[in-house]
């Protein structure tokens, strides 16, 4: 321990407390002797062991937190270099969090009951919200019990931004950071996007509900199933929380928040993509965002539906063909026995052009008659949305303030979407029949809900 209690740092911080060591790194508790206040001082050694990426995540946790400015999030207040005899050190200066750590109560095998989970839930979307806001979203990446603080009024802060990730490198981060246990799969792999704070909230979370670590827990999964009997919404929350599938997670904080405060039963979900926007299966429709709008605009379509239609069409075509060439074949015996060849030339080339246009004439008709799909035009504009000509389906007419929360496709024989107000005010869903096949309605939902996520409206 390199630094003793009551030394002075840059004539000014007086080490008191040791928070915590990690190799090179250590955290303590300081006091500010201009104002007298209590900080948070963070050291890294420069020393034999040291790594430059160690240099990286501490420079870059004082400059993330140097643009930040919420009330549970430590602020940055200076950051130094330390000369001592046994080496140099790098030191931030941050603001002090008084209160307990969530880990302490972890430790005792306390387990909290659904009304403090879905309190503490709220807490930290509402810090998470505010951080992947940001322009670029701050990832915090080591969301964990021992770096949430409870304070003396039950307001919970996060702290420790040491592995935090402001930006990426190429669409993956440069270094693969966090705990194991709380880390989602793509983490290991060093990507990481806003969603992934959102599997590390929700490990937390079971582990607090439950009174057991991640370490504890059979092949390493939440156990979610003994919890469906005390709040089967919380329950099914926490699963879409930890999904290891990416595509099949929650992916924003938003989006969680509202879902939790709606209280309501979510279904399993289906596969959507992550970047459905430059997916080539929503190549057919017109998509413009301006502003505050997004439309989508589905062309007319001469889709091929069920294999039955298309066979009625030729069998009666079929039908239709030989009714014409007997009738054609008894004028061509009539001719032939008149012995003129040029007749009965005539007679066989009208029979099979007759033929040939029974055949494609029926075979359109009913192809359009069945396939031809109307174009069709969805808008959603600030807190509300419309289907094109069709004023009863404005969704200010069915939502309580016209607010679309989430958006399911329908698959089978209607395809179209489903869009459903999850506010607190009241559970709606309306239908949409749309002119798409099944591979286009579910990138083309989740590419909708990403947009209501990132324009909550009024």
């Amino acid at each position: 321990m390199p630094f003793d209690p009551d030394s002075l740092l840059a004539d000014r911080y007086q080490i008191d407390t040791l928070l915590g060591a990690n190799g090179n790194r250590e955290t303590w508790k300081a006091t500010d002797t201009d104002d007298g206040s209590s900080v948070t001082l963070k050291t890294l050694f420069f020393g034999r062991h040291m790594q430059w990426q160690d240099l990286k995540l501490q420079e870059r946790e004082a400059a993330t937190l140097s643009t930040l400015s919420h009330p549970r999030i430590p602020r940055h207040r200076a950051s130094f270099w330390s000369e001592q005899p046994e080496g140099n050190y790098l030191c931030l200066v941050q603001e002090y969090i008084p209160g307990a750590s969530l880990a302490e109560k972890l430790s005792r095998g306390e387990r909290l009951d659904v009304q403090a989970i879905r309190r503490m839930a709220r807490e930290v979307l509402d810090i998470l919200i505010y951080l992947h806001e940001q322009s670029p979203p701050v990832v915090h990446r080591d969301i964990k019990p021992s770096n949430l603080i409870e304070g003396s009024d039950g307001s919970i802060s996060l702290i420790d931004f040491g592995a935090v990730q402001a930006g990426t490198v190429g669409g993956q981060t440069v270094t693969v950071v966090g705990t194991f246990g709380y880390m989602p799969p793509e983490q290991f792999g060093g990507r990481t996007v806003p969603a992934s704070d959102l599997y590390a909230l929700g490990v937390t979370l079971v582990a607090l509900l439950t009174g057991t670590s991640p370490g504890d827990w059979p092949e390493g999964k939440p156990p979610l199933d003994t919890l469906r009997k005390n709040d089967l919404s919380l329950c099914q929350w926490l699963k879409r929380l930890t999904e290891t599938e990416l595509a099949r997670r929650i992916n924003s904080a938003h989006e969680a928040l509202v879902i939790l405060d709606g209280n309501t039963v979510i279904e399993k979900p289906r596969r959507r993509l992550v970047e459905a926007e430059s997916s080539s299966t929503l190549a057919r429709l017109e998509i413009a965002q301006t502003g505050a709008s997004l439309m989508i605009h589905m062309p007319a379509s001469c889709e091929r539906a069920d294999l039955l239609f298309p066979l009625i069409a030729v069998l009666l075509a079929i039908f239709s063909g030989i009714v014409a060439s007997g009738f054609i074949l008894i004028l061509a015996v009539m001719l032939f026995y008149t012995n003129n060849p040029v007749a009965f030339a005539v007679v066989v080339s009208m029979f099979g052009a007759a033929l040939s246009w029974l055949m494609q004439k029926t075979f359109l008709s009913l192809s359009q008659t069945w396939h031809k799909t109307k174009s069709q035009t969805i808008v959603f504009r600030g807190s509300d949305c419309e289907l094109r000509d069709s004023p009863s389906e404005q969704c200010s007419r069915v939502f309580p303030g016209g607010r679309v929360w989430n958006v399911q496709p329908l698959l089978g024989s209607r395809t179209g979407l489903r869009l459903c107000s999850l506010s607190p005010h009241g559970n709606t869903c309306i239908e949409w029949q749309l002119p798409l096949n099944e591979t286009e309605v579910s990138p083309l939902a989740g590419l909708i809900n990403r947009w209501l996520a990132d324009h909550p409206g009024d």
